[in-house]
C-alpha cells in the first residue's frame, strides 16, 4: 500500500512510454480498447494527439452511466469491509474479496437476454460459474483491483490539464479518425453516451451493433464516417 496512486492519465503516460521509449515506436496506426480499454483510447488521443492515426473504442468511452459513480464506491467499500483485507496490508491475498469486488459487475457483462436464453437452469449457472473463475472471478489480486477502483476517481479525461474540465473540449481536441463500436442491449454504457461522444470528436463516428451477446443479429451505423 506504500505505492503511490495514479490515475488514468498516468497508466496512458506508462503506456505511451512503454510503446516510444522501451519498444522504439514512434506512432500507432490506431489503439483499440475494450470497456475500460475503450476509455483508455479517448484518454491517449487526448494526452497524445499526434500520436496515432485512428481510436477504436469498443463499448467504452469517456462517459459511463450515472450509476458507475455508485458501483464504484460500492465496489471498494466490499474490500474494505471485507475479513483478510486488513487495510492493504495482507501478506496472502484474500481472493473472496476480489471476487466479491467483481461479482457487483457481473451482471453487466452479458446482456440481460443473454443470460435469460443461457443461464437457464442451476447447471448451466454452475458451469459458467466454473468457467468465469478460473480466469476472472478467482484469480485476481485484491490489492490490485483496489488500486485500479481509485484510479477512476482520480482524475480521467476531463481534468486532463488545459481543458478547465471541459469534456466538449478534451474531446475536441482528438485529432485522430475514431470509430465507436457498441451494443444497444449494453448495461454499463449507455448506446447515447457513445452516440453524444462522437459528435464530440471532429473525426468520429459510431457503429451500434444489436446483439445480445452471442450472434450478431445486425448492425446500424449511427453516423457515416466523415471520411472516405
Amino acid at each position: 500500500m506504500k505505492f503511490p496512486q495514479y490515475n488514468g492519465r498516468a497508466r496512458m503516460r506508462a503506456q505511451h512510454m512503454l510503446i516510444t521509449e522501451g519498444l522504439g515506436v514512434s506512432h500507432l496506426l490506431a489503439v483499440v480498447g475494450i470497456s475500460s480499454g475503450g476509455s483508455y483510447s479517448i484518454q491517449l488521443a487526448v494526452s497524445y494527439p499526434d500520436f496515432m492515426d485512428g481510436i477504436v473504442p469498443i463499448s467504452g468511452g469517456g462517459f459511463c452511466g450515472k450509476t458507475g459513480r455508485f458501483r464504484g464506491s460500492l465496489r471498494n467499500s466490499i474490500i474494505e469491509s471485507c475479513a483478510g483485507w486488513n487495510e492493504g496490508n495482507y501478506d496472502e491475498n484474500p481472493k473472496a474479496c476480489a471476487t466479491s469486488y467483481i461479482s457487483v459487475l457481473i451482471p453487466y457483462f452479458y446482456s440481460r437476454d443473454w443470460w435469460e436464453r443461457h443461464i437457464d437452469t442451476a447447471e448451466a449457472h454452475q458451469r459458467w460459474r466454473v468457467a468465469m473463475g478460473a480466469f476472472t472471478l478467482d484469480v485476481q489480486d485484491t490489492r490490485d483491483l483496489y488500486y485500479l477502483e481509485r484510479s477512476y476517481e482520480k482524475g480521467w479525461v476531463t481534468d486532463t490539464p488545459g481543458f478547465n474540465g471541459s469534456m466538449q473540449a478534451a474531446l475536441g481536441s482528438i485529432k485522430a479518425k475514431a470509430l465507436f463500436i457498441h451494443s444497444f442491449q449494453d448495461e454499463l454504457v449507455p448506446p447515447k453516451n457513445i452516440a453524444d461522444e462522437a459528435k464530440l470528436i471532429p473525426k468520429a463516428c459510431d457503429l451500434a451493433i444489436d446483439s445480445d451477446a452471442d450472434t450478431p443479429s445486425g448492425t446500424t451505423p449511427n453516423h457515416r464516417p466523415p471520411w472516405p
